[in-house]
């Protein structure tokens, strides 16, 4: 299966002010490349966000907005399946590209590997990437964008082959 694993990070609480996207591509089952863009949010960071992501306003203030990064975004969106761990990450760039009057980019179904872990590991204490990252075995950096898109992909992937697995079975 082909689709493309999205997160963001953000700079204060407003979820559309992006400064850092990462996409993970995952062709014919195993991610074939990332790619990872800085991003200048043009507003203010809240020392919390920094905190957890590293990122900090002099990381950011040369590197093009969310304008000038989204026609790249739109390049790479072959895929007409999009994945994220929860919606957060869809949601966010929804704001930004309101914020721009840019549209919204069109993508045929997008899912949250979230819900999938919930509803294929139900037996688990959480479904945070960290603790699946942690349950599989996956070497993971969190709150990195690239990290987090790569793992809420290869999370995709086992959750897809637990089904398949399932339904052999059956």
């Amino acid at each position: 299966m082909d689709f493309l694993s999205i997160d963001v990070e953000t700079a204060n609480k407003d979820q559309g002010s992006i400064c850092q996207l990462g996409v993970a591509f995952f062709q014919s089952s195993r991610c074939a490349r990332v790619e990872r863009r800085m991003i200048c949010p043009e507003t203010k960071f809240l020392p919390f966000n920094s905190a957890l992501h590293g990122i900090r306003a002099e990381h950011v203030a040369h590197q093009p907005t969310w304008r000038e990064t989204y026609p790249e975004l739109l390049g790479w969106t072959w895929a007409s399946v999009l994945v994220s761990h929860t919606y957060f990450d869809r949601t966010a760039m929804e704001l930004a590209c309101k914020r721009y009057g840019i549209a919204m980019l069109r993508y045929v179904k997008w899912i949250d590997t979230c819900a999938v872990a919930r509803r294929t590991w139900p037996q688990l204490v959480n479904h945070k990437l960290p603790t699946l990252a942690k349950y599989f075995g996956i070497k993971y950096q969190a709150h990195d964008a690239v990290e987090d898109a790569r793992v809420a992909g290869e999370i995709f992937l086992l959750a897809l082959l637990a089904r398949e697995k399932s339904t052999l079975q059956e």
